[in-house]
């Protein structure tokens, strides 16, 4: 009898050799963490050490698994066979999860990423925990010739009572590894044990440090509050594996970045799970954390930088649908935003049996390539066009994991770039701009069977009908929703002409509001930086002055009468023009202005009434001096003829203006005139050009050869074609029309012209971007809070330790007391303000949890009760209160009950009432925070939860506004109840699932 005998070799390759690359390999173990029902898998290179760590919280392995399963090739523990070895153990307080590593080979695939790993793990089976299995395992021996995988023994060992593995752990394990070696000596060289051995010594890897270093990045990110750390002593569980060294070819892969371009294992990676649909939440989050030599520590596939459904929402155009047993495509669909209706894409099922490959769904987004053709805003069109031109393409996921290596343009499996290449016009999509996933299911798809190399599918029957079906969806949509002669795409056609005209016509706009705002700012500074210089109360009081002066040293001997007053006449009035003109700054008409040039438009307004005032009460000063002058020495009959000629030329002044304005307004017309009248001349020749085209057309065909179906086409082409064309040539003039209809709008009826409702709006828009920023402002400190409040938190730990280790100390010894009492109670108030944080910093996780109102109540009472005392306020917390529970996000109610009871401490601290209470009380439906404080007035009623408003000394009227924006958010409303001046103010929180015990 013979047998058949497997050479070492054999694990090579069917791992390294069949694993297209690192990134492959990492899927491959992420897939198994999957598999052992890991919420998060995370992998730290640490580029210095050459050091590869990644670590699950799955159910782990005991011993014997490791050793039945793990070390056993082709086992089959994951296929339904009443000889196979028990299956793997399940998590039964989680959703069961289809397994996604079948054919063993992610063990295999360590080896294409280094050629030593240290496996560490640990079980998990409901409660109970078991011991930790450590092992060492070269790789490199299995790529020898001449050596059987019976010769290769696997150093083990294991760590009881939830102990760590230790450096003199790692070291025997290597010992071992060495010893097991050079014990091949009868069937490999000395050089290759020299090689292996030495390989193996320099394997440096201390479990304690790692496991210190690790856990305290743990703490410092943004995971900490929704997971233990990845660590598998104490209470930890799941598996690890140390790989060392790291082949050198990853550092290329993280590295190449081009022209926008992200590195392959950033391409395979992102999107592990699928994030893009938001009817599930991932079953698993995956990292890779890259630790470069510059000290930074890059998340390379942090899930925010894949696609999200908000960006399959706002994608210019949407269909989602499904593939029937028999291959047919019926949807949905969006375009420009408008539903389309029913989508319905067939497929020639020539068999017209069931397909092989099972039904699926299909989802698919589309960005417009020119930012002029799309309905989205511009920082949300430029965010999610640089993505897909990153990582735009096709995502096929199997049970929300992803398949590899289906996504990018380079793995062009369904010829959507190669037939985009061909003929962009007839085929829209591409993979630079679009969103586009496929589910499968392993019940519904069990034929698509992926390759050994975990490249793609297998080419069978099954997959061959799949990528048929997908091929025609894409081709399909593209030639009737998206090509000029679709017989579907007239609504694309239509509003893209639509978007791209606004889009002109707001960049005309732009262009010419941005002059305007230009120039009136540089108007508005030059004025203030001259009225700066010049004071104009000055200016008049000084030529008040020099006028009086002339006159008070009149001589009528020397200076005929007549022309004396007349002079001063003059002089008053030229003066008066000279100084008017200064505040001559023309505000344009129709432009909205943002808050910094609006104040200085009301600000110079301000200054032109007073200037005004003040340059009446001059003029009637210098009139009463030139009365009394007249009375002194003239008559009231030269007094009636100077009037009457300062009249005149006044009023040649004031034609003079008129005429000005007259002649630059008829000019103003006449250039309209000659516009539109070119413009309807232009649209008429071209309308009649193209109906004679037409014409041509038509009288060249040949009628006689054609049959009824294709003379019936024929007429209806032609007829759309002149229908387009009358629509062409009647919307222009449509357009002419009302641009001339708009400035008639300013009449007697229509007092707020289009040009002043524009100029209202824009200032809103203008003022509540300005609100945008400083609301991102905010933001970002609250991102920056929570960034250093774990380091923060942490810290305060040691300080909370060190005055409980002191505190015998200061029993001890009354000296230290006085100053351990002093440390103790500043500490104690800073803690409690500490502590005001916590639910906020909570929101990185954005969990709900059972808030009850004993908990809000002890919660309140540890932060304001030194307050409460201080101001002799009474906090009175009702029966109902304490009773309601309620599942909501503790970063949003907590923060804004701790704002609306600090608002009530502050004005009932103000009001002087005799009896200073504040009351929380809760219904069925509604919480409420009452107080005897003065109220809020009617007039203030409206502007409470704006942004900035506070009457408040020093107050920022922020946290009304926040606290009523973030619970409105969260499905809460806040409202302030009617005005009684003998209860309060009462804030009332509803929309509160309320269970009264």
């Amino acid at each position: 009898m013979a047998k058949i005998k497997t050479r070492a070799r054999t694990l090579d390759m069917l791992g390294r050799q069949q694993i297209a690359g690192i990134p492959t390999a990492l899927s491959e173990l992420f897939k198994n963490a999957h598999d052992a029902y890991a919420d998060n898998v995370e992998v730290d290179y640490i580029r210095k050490k050459n050091l590869l760590i990644l670590r699950d919280n799955g159910l782990g392995m005991t011993r014997e698994e490791f050793e039945d399963r793990w070390l056993t090739i082709g086992t089959d523990s994951k296929f339904e066979d009443q000889d196979a070895i028990e299956k793997p153990a399940i998590d039964i307080n989680k959703d069961k999860r289809p397994v996604m590593g079948e054919k063993g080979i992610g063990r295999l695939a360590i080896a294409a990423i280094g050629p030593q790993v240290l496996v560490m793990t640990r079980s998990k089976r409901e409660d109970e925990l078991g011991e930790l299995v450590v092992s060492f395992i070269n790789w490199s021996l299995f790529s020898l010739a001449g050596l059987d995988l019976s010769d290769i023994d696997i150093p083990i060992l294991t760590k009881q009572n939830g102990e760590n593995a230790t450096l003199e752990d790692i070291e025997y394990l290597k010992n071992q590894a060495i010893e097991n070696v050079k014990n091949l000596s009868n069937k490999i060289s000395l050089s290759k044990i020299e090689q292996i051995c030495n390989e193996i010594k320099s394997f440096n890897y201390d479990p304690e440090f790692w496991r210190n270093a690790l856990n305290k990045q743990d703490e410092n990110s943004k995971l900490i509050d929704s997971r233990q750390y990845l660590q598998l002593a104490e209470s930890g569980y799941g598996t690890h594996f140390v790989i060392s060294p790291v082949d050198s070819i990853i550092d290329h892969e993280l590295d190449d970045f081009k022209d926008g371009e992200y590195s392959k294992l950033k391409k395979v990676l992102l999107g592990f799970s699928n994030t893009i649909q938001d009817e599930r939440q991932p079953r698993i989050s995956v990292s890779f954390r890259d630790h470069n030599l510059e000290g930074q520590t890059i998340d390379h596939i942090a899930e925010q930088e894949f696609f999200t459904p908000y960006d399959f929402k706002v994608s210019d155009h949407s269909f989602v649908g499904e593939v029937n047993t028999l291959g047919q495509f019926i949807g949905s669909g969006k375009i420009f935003g408008q539903d389309i209706g029913e989508v319905l894409v067939p497929w020639k099922n020539e068999s017209s049996q069931p397909i092989g490959c099972g039904p699926f769904k299909i989802k698919l987004a589309a960005v417009q390539a020119n930012k002029k053709e799309s309905t989205m805003a511009l920082d949300v069109y430029n965010d999610l066009r640089e993505k897909t031109r990153a990582i735009g393409g096709v995502y096929i996921y199997r049970d929300d994991i992803r398949v590899l290596p289906y996504g990018g343009p380079d793995v062009d499996f369904f010829g959507v770039e190669r037939r985009r290449t061909l003929r962009a016009s007839e085929y829209y999509f591409s993979y630079r701009n679009m969103i586009c996933y496929i589910e499968l299911t392993r019940d519904n798809n069990s034929l698509l069977q992926e390759k050994a190399g975990r490249e793609g599918f297998i080419e069978n029957k099954a997959y061959k009908q799949f990528r048929s079906i997908i091929e025609n969806f894409f081709i399909f949509i593209a030639k009737q929703y998206f090509t000029d002669n679709g017989d579907l795409s007239e609504t694309f056609q239509l509003e893209r002409e639509r978007i791209r005209k606004n889009y002109e016509l707001l960049e005309k706009r732009a262009k010419l509001k941005n002059e305007k705002k230009k120039q009136l700012s540089k108007d508005l500074n030059a004025f203030f930086e001259n009225f700066k210089d010049e004071n104009f109360n000055i200016l008049l009081l000084n030529k008040k002055i020099e006028i009086e002066n002339k006159i008070n040293s009149f001589n009528e001997n020397l200076v005929d009468y007549n022309s004396f007053i007349m002079g001063l006449e003059l002089e008053k009035l030229k003066f008066i023009e000279e100084v008017k003109s200064k505040f001559d700054i023309k505000i344009p008409n129709g432009v909205g202005f943002n808050r910094e040039i609006s104040n200085l438009i009301d600000k110079f307004n301000l200054l032109k009434n007073e200037f005004q005032g003040e340059l009446d009460k001059f003029n009637t000063s210098l009139n009463k001096f030139f009365i009394d002058f007249e009375n002194k020495y003239g008559n009231k009959a030269d007094l009636k003829k100077r009037v009457t000629d300062s009249l005149f030329q006044q009023e040649e002044s004031y034609k003079k203006n008129i005429e000005q304005l007259y002649s630059e307004t008829n000019r103003a017309i006449k250039e309209l005139t000659d516009w539109a009248s070119k413009e309807i001349r232009r649209n008429k020749e071209e309308g009649f050009r193209s109906l004679l085209q037409l014409q041509t057309e038509v009288a060249s065909l040949d009628f006689s050869n054609k049959s009824n179906s294709e003379l019936i086409e024929l007429k209806t082409s032609i007829e759309k074609q002149f229908q387009n064309l009358s629509e062409t040539v009647s919307n222009s003039l449509k357009d002419i029309q009302t641009q001339i209809n708009t400035s008639r709008e300013q009449t007697s009826e229509n007092t707020l012209s289009s040009a002043k409702l524009v100029s209202i709006l824009e200032t809103e828009y203008e003022v509540l971007k300005e609100q945008q920023e400083e609301n991102l402002e905010m933001i970002q400190l609250g991102m920056a809070f929570g960034v250093i409040h774990h380091e923060f938190n942490h810290n305060i730990l040691r300080v909370r330790r060190g005055i409980k280790d002191l505190t015998p100390w200061a029993k001890a010894n009354p000296k230290l007391r006085e100053i351990y009492d002093n440390i103790r109670t500043g500490f104690d108030h800073l803690d409690g303000y500490l502590r005001t944080f916590t639910p906020l910093s909570r929101r990185l996780t954005r969990r709900k949890s059972v808030i009850t109102g004993e908990a809000l109540r002890s919660f309140l009472e540890e932060i304001f009760s030194e307050r409460l005392e201080k101001e002799s306020v009474e906090m009175v917390f009702t029966k109902d209160f304490l009773n309601f529970k309620i599942q909501a996000f503790s970063s949003t109610l907590y923060p804004a009950i701790v704002n609306l009871v600090d608002n009530a401490i502050y004005w009932v601290s103000k009001s002087s009432s005799l009896q200073k209470k504040i009351k929380l009380h809760a219904d069925n439906e509604n919480l409420f925070i009452a107080d005897t404080g003065p109220g809020v007035p009617l007039i203030d009623r409206e502007n409470i939860f704006e942004f900035g408003f506070s009457r408040k000394i020093g107050g920022r009227g922020m946290g009304l506004y926040i606290a009523k924006q973030t619970l409105e958010r969260d499905g809460f409303k806040l409202e302030l109840e009617e005005f009684n001046p003998e209860i309060g103010a009462v804030f009332k929180i509803s929309q509160i699932e309320v269970e009264v015990d």
